[in-house]
Formats: C-alpha cells, sequence, structure tokens
C-alpha cells in the first residue's frame, strides 16, 4: 500500500465526513465529468438540508454506512485522476477518512458551539466553508 499517494485520498475522505457529496462534487467538477453538474446539485442540497432540525445524526449507521461509500469513491476518483498504481489504497483511505471525518467534525462542531455559543446553523456554515476548502485544497493537481 502507498501510503503517501494515499495521503490526498485521506484528505478528500475526511472532506465527505463533514459533507458526504461534497468531496465527489469536487473530485467529478475537477475531472471535467458529464455528471458534475448532478454532483454539485447534490452536494448543495446536502449543504442546504445539513442545517434542518430533522437532518439526523452523521454516524448514524445508514449516514455513516454512506459516507465511508462517497469517501471511497472520492479516494479512488482522486487517485484514479493521479495515475497511482495503487486504486485500491486509495478507496480504503477514502473511505476511512471519512469515517474519522464523520466522528471527529460532529465533535468539533458541537465544541466550537459550546466554545462560542454560536447558534448550531452559524457552526454549520463553518463547517461547509472547510469541508469545501478542504476537498478544494486535497483535490489540487
Amino acid at each position: 500500500m502507498d501510503i503517501k499517494g494515499s495521503l490526498p485520498s485521506f484528505a478528500i475522505g475526511l472532506t465527505c465526513g463533514l459533507r458526504s457529496m461534497t468531496g465527489p462534487a469536487v473530485v467529478r467538477w475537477r475531472a471535467n465529468d458529464p455528471l458534475r453538474l448532478a454532483f454539485a446539485a447534490l452536494a448543495v442540497g446536502e449543504l442546504i438540508a445539513d442545517k434542518l432540525p430533522a437532518t439526523p445524526a452523521r454516524t448514524v449507521p445508514p449516514a455513516l454506512l454512506f459516507r465511508g461509500i462517497s469517501g471511497g469513491f472520492a479516494g479512488r476518483t482522486l487517485a484514479l485522476s493521479r495515475h497511482a498504481a495503487d486504486r485500491t489504497a486509495g478507496t480504503v483511505a477514502g473511505a476511512f477518512g471519512a469515517l474519522i471525518g464523520a466522528y471527529a467534525g460532529l465533535a468539533l462542531r458541537g465544541a466550537v458551539g459550546r466554545w462560542t455559543r454560536l447558534p448550531d446553523p452559524l457552526v454549520a456554515l463553518a463547517e461547509d466553508a472547510v469541508a469545501i476548502g478542504g476537498a478544494i485544497a486535497a483535490s489540487r493537481p
């Protein structure tokens, strides 16, 4: 397994732990995929849905499973775009990053909210910015 080559896949996976569709949307946009607008629309929809009170926690099993799949997809896509020798490592690193990102993001968002006493939707907007900026940085050529 190529650890150094898997770091960008792990990083894009972390962003999927924060917002499951942001990583795939960014990597598919950079790849000029014909479906990039669909991925972007799904990502924007998730950014909106995250602020709704009825949205379940990112760590409930179905959401966590989807984040892992999303991270694996984004990690593999990134490995393919970089012509990595071990694409499976990119998939695993992305999925693992998404799982870590989900729990770390949840804990950090709660801590920031308690520390700053800002309303959760405002903290969530900052988390959106971190997810988008992180995905752009991780997928840089």
